[in-house]
């Protein structure tokens, strides 16, 4: 199914219907409105002090495997022209664990899966707007901060937990508005994803530094991290 979304969202902007404008716009709403009501919605009242103990462990993980990432990506690249080691650095500390990811671990894995994997974005998150940025850009300590504290999918984090610790039940209504609009993550994530396939040209990735960077991102830090 994801694949098929993904060929949908490659030919509508290959026919025009998808302009650069408008990906750029669902891109916005996946990451501002569908993406945290889906990790808000992950967060039910059936989660038991188990699952949250397992919440926990996660987030060390997640937190122990980005430190890792940073470190690998200083050392990894230096074969890698200058111009293009950022790129790779940049792609070893973050992963699209958000915008692509959390899609395909709900079709997956579930709300429980959908839960954990909105823990791994807390680390995500702080790691972007700090080591991440810091390989392009200089920015103040105190805007990173607030750029990270201000992320709506980190407030769904936030917001999921104070709901669990609450005695109380939002209104039927409600729940399903929140649900209604969080399913549309896999299908506007697809298109948006096929959308940028489709003005990739083949023989762009056809290099030996795309093979390198791809074979320790994709295999080689993954099998470490299992």
């Amino acid at each position: 199914m994801i694949f098929i979304i993904i060929a949908i969202g490659f030919l509508i902007t290959k026919k025009g219907i998808l302009s650069e404008k408008s990906r750029a716009d669902i891109t916005d709403i996946v990451l501002y409105v569908v993406l945290p009501c889906n990790i808000f919605s992950s967060f039910s009242k059936g989660v038991s002090p188990e699952i949250l103990r397992r919440c926990g462990v996660v987030l060390i993980v997640s937190t122990g495997m980005h430190l890792l990432y940073t470190v690998l990506s200083k050392v990894l690249y230096l074969r890698i022209q200058p111009e293009r080691r950022e790129v790779a650095q940049y792609g070893t500390i973050i992963s699209n664990s958000g915008f692509m990811g959390l899609p395909v671990i709900a079709s997956v894995f579930g709300q429980t899966g959908m839960l954990y994997g909105s823990i791994v974005l807390i680390p995500l998150r702080i790691f972007m707007w700090t080591a991440g940025l810091s390989l392009f850009t200089t920015t103040a300590t105190k805007e990173k901060i607030k750029t990270v504290a201000t992320h709506p999918c980190i407030w769904a984090v936030v917001l999921g937990f104070v709901y669990l610790l609450i005695p109380y039940e939002l209104p039927g209504f409600l729940t399903m508005t929140i649900s209604t609009v969080g399913n549309c993550t896999t299908t506007l994530s697809m298109l948006v994803v096929g959308s940028l396939l489709s003005g990739v040209e083949l023989k762009s990735v056809i290099d030996k530094d795309c093979f390198y960077y791809s074979f320790l991102r994709l295999a080689a830090i993954p099998a470490v991290g299992a």
